[in-house]
């Protein structure tokens, strides 16, 4: 059910191709940590190579993923 994913963006797609395969593990580690704030948490999908930076979080609750889009508006990761 899309209501429960909060697509989010990152631009550092830049700085991942310096960084290697550990910048998406590490990604998705700060997503999955940050987001749960938020609610409960049932993915994280990171996709690799988006010029936007682009990631999916899916919640167990249609209202979390909506806190979440709201929380991390202003949020940067790695910085």
């Amino acid at each position: 059910d899309a209501e429960d994913v909060a697509a989010l963006q990152h631009e550092r797609e830049a700085e991942a191709a310096e960084a290697g395969a550990d910048f998406y593990a590490n990604l998705k580690q700060d997503l999955m940590v940050e987001c749960s704030k938020a609610g409960q948490v049932d993915k994280v999908s990171i996709f690799e190579g988006s010029e936007r930076g682009a990631a999916a979080v899916k919640f167990k609750h249609p209202d979390d993923a909506q806190r979440c889009v709201a929380m991390m508006r202003e949020r940067s990761f790695g910085s």
